[in-house]
């Protein structure tokens, strides 16, 4: 399995976790801050940042979507796991644009187009059964 860039970076040092407060989407936001922070630089560009943030409540809010849909009956599994990786893909792409090249490289340790957080299907099935 590969290393996920940003939590388990040595840069960070021996990172304290987040207080108990922070759960669901405050701490991906808390995350993503941090990882932000850490690859980009405490002055990163403002705009961005909350671009990039908008666009992970985005997918949260539309994963969460799905996930009621596939809990209530509305969507096989495939599709459901379909329609998440698309959203995470279109997540990716608005990241890219909005940072650029250069700096999603440094933010998510690889190329635009090659970000792959991808849920599989068969993994998911097995896990649901």
């Amino acid at each position: 399995m590969g290393r996920l860039h940003g939590f388990d970076d040595q840069r960070r040092g021996n990172a304290v976790p987040p207080p108990p407060s922070l759960s669901g989407a405050n701490l991906c936001q808390a995350e993503m801050e941090t990882m932000i922070s850490t690859f980009l630089g405490d002055d990163y560009d403002r705009e961005r940042v909350l671009q990039v943030l908008s666009a992970q409540r985005l997918f949260h809010r539309e994963q969460q979507r799905l996930l009621a849909g596939w809990h209530a009956g509305e969507l096989a599994a495939p599709e459901y796991v379909r329609q998440v990786n698309e959203a995470m893909r279109l997540m990716f792409s608005h990241c890219a644009d909005v940072l650029g090249p250069e700096d999603f490289e440094r933010l998510f340790d690889c190329k635009p187009g090659e970000a792959h957080a991808e849920i599989d299907l068969e993994t998911f099935l097995a896990s649901h059964q």
